[in-house]
C-alpha cells in the first residue's frame, strides 16, 4: 500500500491514500465559519493544564482547517480542526479513518459512543482524538502534553465540537 504523509506547521502529520478505497453518501457537515471558533482558549489551556496564547488558524488543504493554541512558552501545543479528506485527497472520511488506524508509526485504540467511529491515537510526541463525523473527520489533539487525563480531556473537547458542528 502507497501512503503518502503531510506534515503541517504545527506538527500534525496526515496521513494520505492515493487513490479511492471506497464511496459512500455523503451528508453536509455544517462547520463554523472560523476554526478557531471550534475550541476556546480556555478549553485548550484546560486540555494542557497551561496557559495558552490565542488559538491560530492554519488551512491544511481543501476543506482542511486546525486552529493551534500554543503555551506561552511554545513547547506544548493543542490543535482542533476538520478534515474533508473527500476535498483534500478523493477518499471518503471512512476511508481515511482507517489508513489512521493502520499507522504504524503510532498506537491506536478505538472509542465508542462518539461520532460514526472514533480513534485516540498517540505516538512520541503527539496525542489525538480523529472521530468521523458527517463525512467528515473531526481532530484534537496535543503535541509534548503530560497531561495525565489527556484521553478524557480530548474525548470530551472532540464532543464539545461535535456540538457545534
Amino acid at each position: 500500500d502507497t501512503v503518502w504523509r503531510m506534515r503541517c506547521k504545527s506538527g500534525l502529520t496526515v496521513a494520505v491514500v492515493p487513490f479511492i478505497l471506497f464511496s459512500a453518501s455523503s451528508v453536509a457537515l455544517a462547520a463554523p465559519a472560523k476554526v478557531c471558533d471550534l475550541m476556546t482558549r480556555e478549553a485548550a489551556a484546560a486540555i494542557l493544564g497551561s496557559p495558552v496564547k490565542a488559538g491560530r488558524e492554519e488551512v491544511i488543504g481543501a476543506g482542511t482547517a486546525q486552529c493551534v493554541f500554543e503555551t506561552t512558552t511554545g513547547s506544548q501545543s493543542v490543535y482542533a480542526g476538520w478534515m474533508d479528506p473527500k476535498a483534500l485527497m478523493g477518499v471518503t472520511a471512512a476511508a481515511a479513518l482507517k489508513v489512521a488506524q493502520m499507522d504504524k508509526s503510532q498506537t491506536s485504540e478505538s472509542i465508542s459512543g462518539i461520532g460514526d467511529a472514533a480513534l485516540f491515537s498517540t505516538s512520541t510526541m503527539e496525542s489525538k482524538v480523529t472521530v468521523l463525523y458527517r463525512e467528515r473527520l473531526i481532530l484534537v489533539g496535543t503535541v509534548s502534553s503530560k497531561n495525565p487525563g489527556l484521553k478524557a480531556a480530548l474525548i470530551q473537547a472532540a464532543k464539545q465540537i461535535m456540538g457545534k458542528m
